[in-house]
């Protein structure tokens, strides 16, 4: 398989507190999301984008989103089912334009970087491709069509044999382009109860 360069792309984190309606209120009418919290001054919330998620109960696989990412006009929202481009060029008005593999990514020019995690189970794939049993590390894809990404490379970090680098697989990642040398270097954390090594840097052209 390929390889490729890799994206960055600063996320950015927001937190609000529920705040919950009278009785009386919910009755009269459904809230949008939005109208249900309560935020400091300085941020405005204006639309909503749902992406619903698995809770950790028995018999049931559990979901989480993830990081969100932005750039221009597009958001990248992480999610334990695959990560989904948003166009959010209408603030009020969100909509999806991909939903893709799964996991936490950065993004620089076309190129989209998902972090995977845990360790891939039997019959996994990604865009079509088979992936190892047991893989975990990067995948990179080019976002250049935005209605059809397309895998091109991969790094495994893993304790499998063959693995490109030992590791447990990426948690988080960083991206910081080299624009003089056309190349992105990433700065990847493996999770913190990895016995193995959790912090690699590798890079790749854009």
């Amino acid at each position: 398989m390929p390889r490729k360069g890799f994206g960055e792309l600063t996320a950015t984190l927001a937190v609000c507190v529920l705040a919950l309606p009278s009785a009386a209120l919910a009755q009269k009418r459904q809230l949008p999301p939005v109208e249900t919290v309560t935020y400091t001054k300085n941020p405005c919330p204006q639309g909503y984008s749902p992406m619903g998620n698995t809770p950790n109960l028995p018999e049931l696989t559990f979901t989480a989103n993830s990081d969100l990412a932005f750039w221009g006009k597009l958001a990248f929202q992480g999610h334990y089912d695959g990560f989904r481009i948003v166009n959010i060029a209408s603030p009020t008005n969100p909509r999806d334009a991909v939903r893709g593999q799964p996991g936490g990514h950065r993004r620089h020019e076309d190129i989209l970087v998902r972090a995977w995690n845990s360790p891939a189970p039997a019959g996994s794939t990604c865009d079509g491709q088979p992936v190892p049993t047991g893989f975990e590390g990067v995948h990179s894809f080019d976002i250049s069509d935005l209605d059809d990404p397309v895998l091109v490379g991969s790094v495994e970090i893993s304790t499998r044999a063959g693995a490109d680098a030992l590791g447990c697989g990426s948690h988080t990642i960083t991206g910081v382009p080299d624009l003089d040398s056309n190349t992105l270097v990433i700065y990847n954390q493996s999770a913190c109860t990895c016995p193995a090594e959790a912090f690699h840097v590798f890079e790749g052209t854009t």
